[in-house]
């Protein structure tokens, strides 16, 4: 009994199985082939349903004719390209544009001298009170006082009020405007007269009208000195 079981597990039931799996592997490959054939078949009818409307809608639409190729312009030729019609001219060049002797093309710096006073201010004490002490070189006090006066400030020869903002020390100060200028450090600048005369050496702030009658008076005096040459 027991050899009996052990051929019918060990040999006969292996053989089964495999036997099983080499039919179902069988029938797959059959279905799947009919399958292909199948799809192959509807693809090669569809194509063929596709191939015939569309000749017979061709066959449908009326013929078009066909126009004639429109040919090119012949090509112009080397030598008319390159050489220019006899009408049109040259232009008349322009003749140069003379510069005047009286205008440079740079600026012109006129240089003043320390005593001479601007007809002009250029305000740049505006706002200021100016004290003088000591003497200045090449010009008096009252010379200075109008200076400062002239552009925009104000000024004071002998005294130094509450007021005062700047301090111009000369030659020989007074003791008592420098300790008072030193008491209001904070309000009073003391300046040498280098830097005053600097000031007052600053470019001209002029108006309009101003400007225009400074520059005919100037152009009048070149012109004059022009005739007399």
């Amino acid at each position: 009994m027991s050899s009996l079981l052990y051929v019918l597990v060990f040999v006969i039931l292996p053989v089964f199985c495999i036997a099983y799996a080499a039919r179902s592997d069988a029938r797959r490959e059959h279905n799947e082939e009919v399958i292909r054939a199948a799809e192959e078949k509807a693809l090669a009818e569809a194509c063929a349903r596709h191939e015939a409307e569309y000749a017979a809608a061709k066959a449908a639409e009326p013929k078009r004719k066909r126009g004639r190729p429109r040919k090119n312009p012949p090509l112009m030729p080397a030598e008319a390209i390159t050489q220019r019609p006899a009408t049109i001219s040259e232009p008349p060049k322009a003749a140069p544009i003379e510069r005047p002797e009286f205008i440079s093309a740079a600026p012109v710096v006129v240089e003043r001298p320390a005593s001479t006073i601007a007809p002009h201010g250029n305000n740049v004490f505006a706002g200021e009170t100016v004290a003088f002490t000591g003497a200045l070189p090449d010009m008096t006090r009252r010379e200075a006082v109008e200076a400062v006066q002239r552009n925009g400030g104000k000024a004071f020869d002998e005294a130094m009020p509450v007021g005062t903002t700047i301090l111009v020390v000369g030659d020989d100060p007074g003791r008592d405007k420098l300790d008072e200028a030193d008491k209001r450090i904070e309000q009073v600048r003391k300046i040498t007269p280098e830097r005053f005369f600097e000031m007052l050496r600053r470019p001209l702030c002029l108006e309009l009208d101003e400007f225009a009658a400074l520059y005919a008076a100037e152009l009048n005096a070149h012109n004059n000195t022009r005739k007399e040459a």
